[in-house]
């Protein structure tokens, strides 16, 4: 996090663990910037040759679904405080600089309350949305400017009627729950997704599960209760981002009785890296990682280009074994093989930056890059066409 006072005049201000964007030129910039990194994170997937992005498949159809969605977030943001005065921005858009480069937490979490009383808001709201644009036009026409107070209640109004649950990305995501095929004798399998947004670190990521249930359970597709707890205990746990993955598996199993998740897959957006975002920080702040982008930003005159890391991750039982509960009852448990995180067979991590830096890309500055001989890269050129690199 960001341990020192900006210089005064910034456009950016410190704000606890985030970084508040007090300028309305800037928070432009800023989601301009992001809306074009994640479509390109997209087209990295689908480069890659891998199924994220092949709507036929499950996994495919999940990433992207979410990937949407926070996109769909940021295009919200951009509608909610789009002309607020400075002072408005000042006390609550953030962004976390040193972990994510996305917005943080608090302003998604901040999405779902407005989702939730919506209704009630649009209805107290003094004028419908053809009274303030005729307003607008009247001020227009009398005062030779735009009436950035109506403006700012047309936004106010559009973004509320934008927010959709089915949407947007919030700090815990529901995905999809299929029934899917096993071998396993007295089980039947299932696959379940869901986002999450960590807030340690203000960033988002995917996951995916793959587990059976006992076949003397109420089958999940029949809406029983048993799937309304599975689902609160996903909802619980899956809003957390322990650093150990199969820690998270391995808390599911414990508290849903009846199910055992098999394969636990998790995928990680970020950090995005930004000449906007590091000039910010002082060089003492940075990370090695970040020195070597911002020299490579720096050196090319390259403001308006980003960086991106991303990274999978899975854990998957490998035996089960029973344990005594509740003194004499005995209940069957997974025992996941925790792979070691610097194993690159175990984590698959990709760098996305323009393709003119691995060009011009200095020895030293690729030393710096953690794993960068193993990572999996691409380049994008000036039209933001992706390219994996060899």
């Amino acid at each position: 996090m960001v341990t020192e006072l900006l210089e005064q005049g910034s456009v950016l201000d410190e704000r606890q663990d985030d970084i508040v964007l007090t300028n309305s030129e800037t928070a432009e910039r800023y989601f301009a910037l992001v809306r074009r990194a994640l479509p390109t994170v997209l087209k990295c997937l689908a480069a890659h040759g891998t199924p994220q992005l092949d709507k036929k498949i499950y996994e495919g159809s999940v990433v992207s679904d979410m990937i949407q969605r926070l996109l769909f977030d940021i295009q919200a943001l951009e509608l909610k405080y789009a002309f607020k005065s400075d002072e408005d921005l000042q006390n609550r858009l953030g962004v976390e600089l040193a972990a994510s480069g996305f917005p943080a937490y608090v302003d998604l979490d901040r999405i779902g309350a407005d989702l939730l009383h919506r209704d009630i808001t649009l209805s107290e709201m003094r004028l419908n949305e053809e009274q303030i644009k005729k307003l607008i036009l009247d001020r227009m026409f009398e005062e030779k400017r735009e009436p950035r107070v109506l403006l700012a209640e047309l936004a106010e109004r559009s973004y509320l009627e934008m927010i959709d649950s089915s949407k947007v990305f919030l700090p815990f995501t529901p995905g999809q729950l299929i029934p899917w095929q096993t071998n396993e004798k007295g089980v039947r399998g299932y696959l379940y997704s869901w986002g999450c947004y960590g807030v340690a670190l203000d960033c988002p990521y995917v996951h995916l599960m793959y587990f059976t249930q006992d076949e003397s359970e109420i089958p999940f597709e029949k809406q029983g209760d048993n799937l309304a707890a599975f689902l609160r205990v996903v909802a619980e746990e899956g809003a957390h981002v322990p650093e150990k993955l199969y820690i998270l598996g391995k808390s599911i199993d414990e508290k849903v009785e009846h199910i055992h998740p098999k394969v636990l897959k998790r995928v990680r957006i970020g950090p995005l890296v930004a000449p906007m975002l590091t000039s910010a920080r002082s060089e003492e702040s940075l990370k090695d990682y970040e020195v070597a982008l911002k020299g490579m930003f720096d050196r090319m005159m390259s403001e308006d280009d980003f960086a991106c890391l991303f990274s999978e991750e899975m854990v998957f039982s490998v035996k089960q074994t029973t344990t005594t509960k509740y003194i004499f009852k005995q209940i069957v448990q997974e025992v996941f093989y925790v792979p070691d995180l610097e194993d690159e067979r175990d984590v698959i991590r990709y760098l996305l930056m323009p393709h003119r830096f691995y060009q011009e890309m200095l020895p030293e500055e690729a030393q710096h890059l953690p794993h960068f001989a193993k990572r999996v890269k691409f380049g994008y050129d000036a039209k933001d066409n992706v390219h994996e690199i060899s």
